[in-house]
């Protein structure tokens, strides 16, 4: 029984020594207080970081990216995704760390920041985002190369309001989309990008109409309850700048506008799923992406349908 006791505390031993089995240019990252979400392998038993960590690096069944590690629980747990997979959540008595290697694509200090690709933004941005205010691009670059909730690849940047908000996809899954006021930047990860010449891909099978744009108005009508309304506003102009700057903190769809008081709407919703209702003095409008023909006349038989 104590040869069995030894055995073990020297496999342990045994097992911490081989913490340097890492590739040379590779490191681990550690995060205190969180844990990789839906991307769980494996889990051993380990009582210190040193040995779950060391477990990852020498696991023969699959490729360890990272771990979870719990102290009170003695509890390891091996993954072969990372925060390019998954994103990270507070978990108390929990730690997170990940395998990062210098030369990997994967690891974000290795990608080169492309753009601006200007007055564009992307069309099927993520709700995992942080959006950030008081920032100039290099802090928003900056921002995204240490976000560490999830896998921060692009942002888009809006200089007026000094905002950013942090993306997990790039043109390579999703396609930009005209947005006014917006920049659109990404760190780009492939091999020999070259800054100063790099474009964003052509969409495929996307014809040019295809873009979001401002349709409207269908006068005399409106959405109840609006999200928010805001009081004297100057113009339509200025009403649809609002809505503009707004949409980046919330998913807004539409926005009225009532020139006489100088009221401006905003709407999370359209007229997809909610009842157009007759308003004096107000104007509709909505944000679309796809392609239409003409909101009005779609407008006026949406309303007599229902």
């Amino acid at each position: 029984m104590e040869n069995t006791a030894i055995t073990r505390v020297w496999f342990l031993a045994l097992l911490a020594c081989v913490s340097h089995a890492l590739p040379d240019g590779c490191s681990w990252v550690n995060i205190r207080g969180q844990r990789l979400m839906a991307w769980n392998k494996e889990r051993v038993p380990a009582k210190t970081l040193t040995i779950c960590q060391s477990a990852c690096e020498n696991h023969k069944g699959f490729e360890c990216r990272s771990v979870d590690f719990s102290r009170k629980e003695r509890a390891c747990v091996l993954s072969d995704g990372d925060r390019t997979d998954s994103y990270l959540r507070y978990y108390k008595k929990w730690q997170y760390s990940e395998i990062q290697c210098k030369d990997e694509s994967r690891n974000r200090s290795a990608c080169t920041l492309v753009g601006p690709v200007r007055g564009k933004a992307m069309y099927e941005s993520k709700l995992k985002n942080t959006i950030r205010s008081g920032r100039t691009v290099e802090k928003c670059e900056a921002a995204c190369r240490e976000e560490q909730r999830f896998f921060c690849i692009s942002f888009m940047f809006n200089e007026v309001a000094g905002m950013c908000t942090l993306q997990e996809i790039d043109t390579k899954t999703s396609r930009l989309v005209e947005f006014p006021t917006i920049d659109y930047y990404e760190l780009n990860c492939e091999p020999g990008v070259d800054a100063a010449t790099w474009k964003p891909p052509a969409p495929v099978g996307t014809p040019d109409d295809m873009l979001c744009s401002t349709r409207g108005p269908v006068v005399g009508y409106s959405i109840f309850p609006p999200l928010e309304s805001v009081s004297h506003v100057a113009n339509l102009t200025q009403c649809e700048k609002l809505f503009t700057e707004k949409s980046l903190l919330v998913r807004l769809k539409a926005f009225s506008y009532n020139p006489t008081s100088r009221e401006c709407r905003f709407h999370t919703k359209n007229r997809q799923t909610e009842t157009l209702v007759a308003a004096e003095d107000f104007n509709y409008y909505e944000s679309s992406c796809e392609f239409s023909e003409d909101l009005v006349n779609q407008c006026v038989r949406f309303v007599s349908e229902n």
